[in-house]
């Protein structure tokens, strides 16, 4: 009896010992399951960490590429909008001498682009005549207009001074109409001109043409006429009269440019002739500045009395030795005389 209850004793203790046995072996490899989904968490929030990083990344280098994406359109928008702006200033020369149409800047003149005088324009010049008694104003050409507070208009003009024995010149006449339509006569510059147009249709007369538009074989007059001048260009603006004589000769209103450097153009009356057998010669020009015009005038007086001083000085040179040749001859003459008597 004793034997039995030693060996259930001994089976209990044997099983209670297998079972803490069994106890510990579950919990260790729950420690280390534990372990392992804790470190594999870990690992795992650290790959996280590490993709938002490089997605962060990514999301900035998005944004940058953007935003230089963005300044480049920026910038050919500005390169855009700065080619889209007009020029105030026209250079010499260049192809906006081509274009048939300006335009029109304040403060700068924009020409017209025929010389023909239209009916408003002729209504703008009776209106700033009216009340003028000093001269006679006929519209010849109208070259262009200018934009101010109100607007100019700028016209070539066949003027009569109103006194005896006056001549027809031209001019450029300003035309200036205020905000309020009221128009009046602005500026004149007198070129001193004389028209030679005679209202008679006669042989050798000037008659003035029935448009003043210069077509092809006008302007290819004046280019054969001036085609060897060295001093400066001229552009034909309206083709003022004709004088039928032996050939032809030709009046024109021109742009005149001299061949310098950054040369102002201005307005001239110039003239050409083609002959009979057709050879064409430039007959001049003159322009509308007074004080350019006594200048020339008194450089020519200047040269004819210098001239006119030459002469004489060569003459009384002649003279002096032809009184001292016949002075000679006289006294010879009284000693031969006295040597007979």
């Amino acid at each position: 009896m004793k034997k039995m209850t030693v060996l259930a004793l001994c089976l209990a203790a044997a099983l209670s010992l297998s079972a803490c046995a069994g106890t510990t072996s579950s919990k260790t490899t729950s420690s280390k399951t534990t372990s392992t989904a804790s470190t594999a968490s870990v690992e795992s929030k650290a790959d996280e960490s590490k993709a938002d990083e490089s997605k962060k990344e990514e999301s900035k280098a998005d944004e940058s590429k953007a935003d230089e994406s963005k300044a480049d359109e920026s910038k050919v928008d500005e390169s855009k909008a700065d080619e889209s702006k007009p020029s105030l200033v026209a250079s010499k020369g260049s192809e906006a001498d081509e274009s048939t149409e300006e335009t029109p800047v304040v403060g700068g003149w924009t020409a017209s682009e025929s010389p023909v005088v239209t009916d408003e324009i002729k209504e703008k010049l009776a209106k700033a005549t009216d009340g003028v008694t000093g001269a006679t104003y006929v519209p010849v050409a109208y070259l262009g207009s200018q934009v101010v507070a109100g607007k100019n208009y700028k016209l070539l003009c066949r003027e009569t001074q109103v006194y005896p024995g006056a001549v027809e010149t031209y001019s450029l006449v300003t035309l200036y109409e205020d905000l309020d339509g009221n128009v009046k006569i602005s500026d004149v510059e007198e070129s001193y001109v004389e028209t030679h147009i005679s209202a008679e249709e006669a042989d050798g007369a000037w008659t003035e043409p029935e448009t003043p538009e210069v077509s092809d074989e006008d302007k290819a007059v004046l280019a054969k006429a001036t085609e060897t001048l060295t001093g400066a260009e001229y552009k034909a603006v309206a083709l003022l009269s004709t004088q039928v004589v032996a050939g032809k000769n030709y009046c024109y209103l021109c742009e005149e440019t001299p061949v310098v450097p950054d040369a102002q153009s201005k307005y001239v009356i110039a003239y050409a002739s083609v002959d009979p057998e057709g050879t064409t010669v430039f007959g001049g020009s003159s322009g509308f500045d007074i004080d350019e015009q006594i200048a020339a005038a008194a450089a020519e007086v200047e040269a004819g009395l210098n001239e006119a001083a030459a002469a004489l000085e060569s003459g009384l040179a002649e003279a002096k030795t032809e009184l001292e040749a016949a002075a000679a001859e006289l006294e010879s003459a009284v000693a031969s005389a006295e040597s007979k008597a």
